[in-house]
C-alpha cells in the first residue's frame, strides 16, 4: 500500500506540471489548406492569449473570441502551486504520522484544495468545448470540411494543451482521493478517541451529592443506636429474669 501511494504521489506532482504547462500550450487549432497543399491560413487557441495567427491571410475570416474568465485562470495557477505544496511537504506519510488534534483541520483544508483543483480542471475538460467551441461554431474534436468555390480545406482539431489536461486529470485524482481519504479515516479515530475520554472525564467529575449522602449516613447511624438500645434493653430484661 505504501508503495502504491508513492507511485500517486509521483504520478500526481508530474500531474501538476502538466497541468501548468498545459495553460500555455494550444487548445486548439484551425488550419487552412490550398488545393496545392499549402498552409495558407493558421490560427491557435490559447486560454491565456487567445487567438494567435500564424499564418495569416486577409482573405479567411479570423475565428470569433473565445474568454475565458482571468479570473478562472489565476485560480487555476494558484491551484497548482498550492497543491504542489501539499504534496510535497504535506504529504500521506505525515497525515499518519501526526498525533495533533489541530492538525487535522489543517490537513483536511489542503485536501478541499486539491479537489477545488480537480473541479477547475473538470471545467475545463467540459466546459471548454461545450461552452465556448460550440457557441463559435468550432466543431469538436476534429473536423475535416472542404470549401469548393474557395478550393480550400478546412481542418479543426483540438491541441495538446487540451490533452493535456486530460492526461493531467488522470495523474492526479488518484492521489486527491487518497489524500481525501486518509484525513477522513484518521479523523475519525480522532474523533473516536476524544469522544472517550471526553466521556470518561464527564463521568469521573461527576459531581458528588454530599447532602444525600450525609442525609443517608445519619439516618444508618440513627437505626443503629436503636438497634444498640434495643439489644441492651433486651439484655438487661433477660438478667432480671434470671434473679
Amino acid at each position: 500500500m505504501r508503495d502504491l501511494k508513492a507511485l500517486f504521489r509521483v504520478c500526481f506532482i508530474i500531474g501538476l506540471l502538466i497541468l501548468f504547462l498545459s495553460l500555455f500550450l494550444n487548445w486548439y487549432i484551425i488550419q487552412i489548406y490550398s488545393s496545392s497543399g499549402a498552409l495558407v491560413a493558421e490560427w491557435n487557441y490559447n486560454p491565456i492569449t487567445e487567438w494567435n495567427a500564424e499564418v495569416s491571410n486577409d482573405t479567411f475570416e479570423s475565428p470569433k473570441r473565445i474568454l475565458i474568465p482571468f479570473a478562472i485562470n489565476a485560480l487555476f495557477i494558484s491551484s497548482v502551486a498550492l497543491s504542489g505544496y501539499v504534496a510535497l511537504f504535506n504529504d500521506l506519510e505525515k497525515i499518519e504520522k501526526s498525533k495533533k488534534e489541530n492538525d487535522f483541520d489543517k490537513f483536511r483544508l489542503y485536501s478541499y484544495v486539491l479537489f477545488f483543483l480537480i473541479s477547475l480542471n473538470l471545467y475545463y475538460v467540459f466546459a471548454f468545448p461545450a461552452f465556448y467551441l460550440t457557441r463559435n461554431k468550432l466543431y469538436f474534436p476534429v473536423l475535416r470540411q472542404t470549401d469548393l468555390e474557395l478550393n480550400v480545406t478546412y481542418y479543426y482539431f483540438i491541441g495538446p494543451g487540451y490533452i493535456a489536461q486530460l492526461i493531467g486529470f488522470i495523474c492526479v485524482f488518484p492521489y486527491t482521493l487518497f489524500y481525501y481519504r486518509t484525513v477522513e479515516k484518521f479523523q475519525k479515530k480522532d474523533h473516536v478517541a476524544s469522544k472517550v475520554v471526553k466521556n470518561f472525564v464527564q463521568t469521573a467529575q461527576e459531581k458528588i451529592e454530599f447532602d444525600k449522602l450525609i442525609a443517608q449516613e445519619k439516618v444508618k447511624l440513627k437505626y443503629e443506636d436503636v438497634e444498640l438500645e434495643q439489644i441492651k434493653l433486651e439484655n438487661k430484661s433477660s438478667k432480671r429474669k434470671r434473679c
